[in-house]
């Protein structure tokens, strides 16, 4: 916008009014040259918290995912010692 200054669209996977950030499901460095390195997260679903749309929610610099009640790991993948069911989609239980 050559009012603003902002962005009006950005490209590879990132966001915000000056393209600085990781779209939404996503992590890395969006100022890595030549075009940004902001990759999908990895997260698996049934383990990992999703937003509504089913985007999973991840932090946008390491992408460790934001895991389910009792379940671990960078993908959200495992159920802690003592725990069971990840297959259920709603967290380990004992």
């Amino acid at each position: 916008n050559r009012t603003t200054g902002d962005c009006l669209k950005c490209i590879h996977n990132t966001a915000g009014s000056h393209c600085h950030q990781c779209l939404p499901g996503h992590f890395g460095d969006p100022y890595a040259l030549p075009h940004g390195s902001c990759e999908g997260c990895s997260c698996y679903p049934r383990g990992s918290e999703q937003t509504l749309d089913g985007i999973s929610i991840c932090d946008q610099v390491s992408g460790d995912c934001k895991c389910k009640s009792n379940v671990i790991g960078k993908s959200c993948n495992e159920c802690q010692n003592g725990f069971w069911n990840i297959a259920s989609g709603d967290g380990c239980v004992s």
